[in-house]
């Protein structure tokens, strides 16, 4: 999945927004977009050794 970085964004969009959701908060879609671009970069480093910080 994290070798196709263009459908794991699209995944975790998917779930960034149902959390969300489910937890009764409101989510612009600005801030979703940002959440999402921080998690998906923070896996893909991960998951190919490198590190964001």
């Amino acid at each position: 999945m994290l070798n196709n970085e263009s459908y794991f964004d699209k995944l975790m969009i998917q779930t960034i927004i149902g959390s969300f959701g489910k937890s009764k908060i409101e989510l612009d879609p600005e801030s979703a977009k940002y959440i999402n671009s921080c998690l998906v970069k923070e896996y893909i480093n991960e998951y190919q050794g490198k590190y964001a910080w």
